[in-house]
């Protein structure tokens, strides 16, 4: 090896110091690259926890509220309550489903699932017939019928009457039979509760879908780390190469300038 100059030896080793240096380069980017594609992860996780958490509280409000109504209407049919006693009872119950829905389809997560969702309405007893209809629209339809009800009765109460009056101030009859507020109520409120349970229905899907995607990202998770692990080790070993590279270039240089002073 002359003054200032390498041999093929050693232009071998800083090549050599080189590539491992490249190849640690290479391996700190990916393991960054792994740590970006990390937090895109874990702010998924956690906003698919959250997404969760809200449509299991969401659904269960739901499913409970539909249940216990159930119950009270069971109990109230063989009951001997008097008229207003029932009204009021049937009343109450519309009320809370009425609220039920507005709470629901005003949160903007359940607004954003179901805006573009539909589901099938049955037009009759056959059950081949049916139209298609979206949720959002159907269930704002609802609400702004329960409240028209809701403003009926108010005006019924003057009538003092156990029947339905229409608007005109006639009472409903439907096969030559007057219709009693009772049966008007028990309707739109079977109506409803039979529309929440859809709901419900599908909201414990879509909650099923949220835990796939759960453990799908946890895996993808799992994975990543376990790569970015042997990345690290990869370029941690990598990089000892290229310092012992330097090391042996530097001994190699030493050994060539002794052997030179000696002569």
């Amino acid at each position: 090896m002359r003054r200032g100059k390498l041999n093929n030896f050693g232009w071998l080793l800083v090549l050599l110091a080189g590539l491992f240096q490249i190849i640690t380069l290479i391996f700190d980017q990916s393991v960054i690259q792994m740590e970006e594609k990390n937090r895109a992860n874990n702010f998924d996780l956690n906003r698919n926890n959250e997404l969760r958490f809200s449509y299991l509280q969401i659904a269960k409000r739901a499913d409970e509220i539909n249940f216990s109504h159930r119950k009270i209407l069971w109990i109230n049919e063989p009951a001997t309550f008097n008229r207003e006693k029932k009204e009021f009872l049937y009343y109450t119950i519309l009320f809370d489903q009425t609220r039920l829905m507005e709470d629901v389809f005003r949160d903007d997560d359940v607004i954003n699932e179901f805006k573009d969702k539909t589901f099938d309405q049955r037009i009759d007893d056959n059950p081949e017939n049916f139209k298609v209809v979206n949720y959002k629209k159907y269930f704002d339809e609802l609400i702004k019928e329960n409240h028209y009800i809701s403003d009926r009765i108010n005006i019924n109460l003057k009538y003092n009457s156990e029947y339905w009056h229409q608007p005109d101030g006639k009472i409903r009859e439907e096969n030559g039979e007057k219709i009693s507020t009772v049966t008007v109520l028990r309707r739109i409120i079977s109506h409803n509760s039979s529309y929440i349970n859809v709901f419900v229905v599908d909201m414990f899907s879509i909650i099923d879908e949220i835990e796939k995607n759960l453990h799908n990202i946890n895996k993808d998770i799992y994975n990543i780390s376990r790569e970015k692990q042997l990345f690290l080790l990869f370029g941690f070993v990598a990089q000892l190469l290229s310092i012992l590279s330097l090391l042996i270039l530097f001994r190699n240089f030493l050994k060539t300038k002794r052997n030179k002073k000696s002569f």
